[in-house]
């Protein structure tokens, strides 16, 4: 973030911090907070959902009064606001806004999903809505609009000038498509964003853009495939290591539907308490630098994942089995590494500073011998490169000290 963007964006912490709010505990752009949200959450599970580390709601049939309800669970709630027509006027939208402004539960500005760019009526709602909020907003808080899955960098960037977080489907099993599929997603967000000659980050009042990831949590109609818990922990790192700056769900009502669902709901809880927990994975992810001399390469396994097809694709897409992300935060090094293929793999990371000796990863133990406390695993770092083995779609966190100058 540059000098003036970090100040700019400082001023908006600091005027949500007069308003009685704390920015710490805000969700980002418009505080500090890593985004973890939930579509669809009812108010009698808003206690359940604040336990699990969950910190942004949604509901559908939204009533000013469900504010009410998230903001004493201490929570925050996305604002739908309702399509503009016959039973709709600009006046009418105009005052929900100007009476949901007050509520400090409050957090972003919902516009109506999926906005057709060729439809003039619709295209009208994408220009105003977002100029509306900021004139009768005291607080100017982001907007969103929801894309559906096959929206490719061309199209988003249409919007981008006007929303200030670009928050995209990215359901995996109900597109029936590879899970290396979830990084093609995220980096079509990422690159609408500078398409339309705009920068990530959270100063969104001078034009920084955010990118967040609308993962599944439901069963995907006419399809046979539910989303498991090693799939669902999947997606959740390969969207952040492709570049998501949050996280949303769809949804947690569905999570009841089977109990493969449960398993998935599971599995994001504990990416959840990760990305909340002692490490601060959420600041890392935020707030670190990105090292982009870090690489990875296949040693065994496949080194390619399987063929993603996508709406008007004229040539192959394939991208390596394992992606990687590293990241410099305070005095260390975190490299999110994901391995999106079917196959297990073995894979080096190299790039690594010079000096570093090893890497800690992370939520991992040894097996210890018999009678002897378990440790963290820790892999030696010898020519600034590491190897570990992958399990199908496999995950690691690793952590590396850097060495003092």
């Amino acid at each position: 973030m540059t000098t003036k963007a970090l100040a700019t964006w400082t001023l908006a912490v600091l005027s949500a911090a007069a308003s009685g709010q704390d920015a710490d505990a805000l969700p980002y752009p418009y505080g500090k907070q890593f985004v973890l949200g939930l579509y669809s959450v009812p108010p009698e599970n808003l206690a359940e959902v604040k336990a699990a580390g969950w910190n942004v709601v949604h509901t559908y049939g939204f009533k000013p009064e469900f504010l009410t309800a998230v903001g004493a669970a201490g929570l925050v709630s996305l604002a739908p606001l309702p399509r503009r027509g016959e039973q709709v006027d600009e006046a009418a939208v105009k005052q929900r806004i100007a009476e949901l402004a007050a509520s400090d539960a409050l957090c972003w500005w919902d516009i109506p999903e999926e906005l057709r760019y060729w439809r003039a009526d619709e295209w009208a709602m994408v220009r105003d809505y977002p100029a509306w909020t900021r004139a009768l907003d005291p607080r100017r808080r982001p907007v969103m609009m929801y894309f559906p899955n096959h929206y490719d960098a061309a199209a988003l960037a249409r919007y981008v000038p006007h929303l200030d977080l670009i928050t995209a489907g990215c359901y995996t099993d109900a597109t029936g498509q590879p899970r290396a599929w979830v990084r093609w997603r995220v980096e079509q967000q990422v690159q609408a964003v500078r398409l339309a000659g705009h920068e990530l980050g959270p100063d969104y009042l001078n034009g920084q853009r955010t990118v967040i990831s609308a993962l599944g949590l439901y069963y995907p109609k006419n399809s046979a495939a539910i989303t498991s818990g090693v799939a669902a922990y999947h997606d959740f790192w390969s969207a952040i290591c492709s570049g998501a700056q949050g996280i949303l769900l769809f949804s947690y009502w569905h999570k009841r539907d089977d109990p493969f669902l449960e398993q998935a709901w599971a599995a994001y809880c504990r990416a959840a308490g990760q990305i909340r927990g002692d490490e601060h994975l959420g600041d890392v992810v935020l707030y670190g630098s990105v090292e982009p001399k870090v690489s990875v390469r296949v040693v065994t396994g496949p080194a390619l994942g399987d063929v993603i097809q996508t709406a008007g694709q004229t040539a192959e897409i394939r991208y390596p089995s394992v992606n990687v992300r590293a990241l410099r935060w305070n005095d260390s090094m975190y490299v999110i590494a994901v391995n999106s293929s079917r196959r297990a793999v073995t894979a080096e990371v190299a790039g690594l500073p010079a000096g570093a000796t090893e890497a800690e990863a992370l939520f991992e133990q040894t097996r210890p011998a018999e009678g002897q406390p378990a440790s963290p695993r820790r892999l030696p770092v010898a020519g600034a490169a590491f190897s570990d083995a992958f399990d199908p779609y496999g995950v690691h966190l690793y952590k590396l000290p850097l060495p003092k100058p």
